[in-house]
């Protein structure tokens, strides 16, 4: 196969791909060259969770260096080591789920893609059988 690029958009000389197709998934409307990531309600909440279970630690950390008696550290552990812990978790979790809604998006509309083709081609098929009974009639 000899493929030529016709320009710089990405078009190529190829002799099953002679017209221009719909991308496979969309941008939403925006074009690869705009500006500055969307941030997402659950990206930053889970960013806050994060954030806020390291801070949490922190201070955790801060409050049992700057004891000695055991019972005294086990307060900040407890209420500082593991809420920290907790939030990191949740935060992670937020994030994640964010992850699984836009692949289940993206799958979506691949399968809708899928459904359009194989219907045009089910109707493409189903035109030309009758083209040739209609010939042999």
């Amino acid at each position: 196969m000899n493929a030529k690029r016709k320009d710089k958009t990405g078009t190529v000389d190829h002799p099953y791909f002679d017209r221009p197709s719909e991308p496979l998934l969309r941008t939403g409307g925006r074009t690869p060259t705009d500006s500055g990531p969307r941030l997402d309600w659950r990206q930053a909440l889970g960013g806050l969770f994060i954030v806020g279970g390291f801070i949490s630690l922190v201070a955790g950390y801060i409050g049992i260096s700057g004891t000695k008696e055991t019972y005294d550290q086990l307060s900040y552990f407890l209420s500082n080591g593991l809420g920290g812990a907790a939030a990191i978790v949740v935060g992670s979790t937020i994030l994640i789920i964010r992850e699984h809604v836009e692949d289940r998006q993206a799958m979506r509309m691949i399968d809708e893609r899928l459904c359009r083709l194989e219907h045009s081609q089910n109707e493409a098929e189903l035109a030309g059988l009758t083209a040739a009974v209609v010939q042999h009639s």
